[in-house]
């Protein structure tokens, strides 16, 4: 048996768990997706705990600060990774159950006319934000996704939390 079909083989088997997704991830033991590349997300985690970035707003191309969308929850994600689909699949139930009132869904990789183009039929839209062209080193920071950070209503983190349990 060639080393493709034990591969294809393991992961077969994971698309018909209760979690298939996992059959498409680099690890499918981990809880997030690991982007090419990277590490782990400390150095990102530091600059949003700080608070010091701004946001694009795709729909309205407004620049805000972090007190100007919060209190909410960010769900920081890639376009094309099916974690970050899962995740937004879960927040939108989570939305549904009332459990959340406000929240930003940030595209980090991408530019606001590539997510305008590609996102904009989806339930968050009116939500989506992409990181100000002055913060794209803290898009080279992240190193797996997807990570959701809450903040207060004065726009401080109150907690950051990585992959899709969070």
């Amino acid at each position: 048996m060639s080393f493709l079909s034990k591969f294809f083989r393991s992961r077969e088997k994971i698309l018909t768990s209760p979690e298939p997704f996992r059959a498409f991830a680099p690890d499918p033991s981990k809880n997030y997706w690991q982007l090419a590349g990277k590490g782990d997300n400390q150095a990102a985690i530091e600059q949003l705990k700080r608070g010091s970035f701004s946001l694009v707003h795709v729909a309205s191309g407004v620049t805000k600060t972090l007190p100007e969308v919060s209190p909410t929850l960010l769900l920081f994600v890639t376009p094309w990774d099916t974690y970050s689909a899962t995740t937004l699949g879960a927040l939108k139930k989570r939305i549904d159950a009332g459990a959340v009132a406000s929240f930003a869904v940030v595209f980090f990789e991408a530019s606001p006319e590539s997510i305008k183009e590609a996102k904009a039929r989806s339930w968050y839209f009116s939500s989506t934000y992409v990181l100000s062209p002055n913060d794209s080193a803290l898009g080279s920071l992240v190193g797996r996704v997807p990570i959701q950070v809450t903040t207060d209503s004065g726009g401080a983190v109150v907690s950051v939390a990585e992959g899709i349990d969070a």
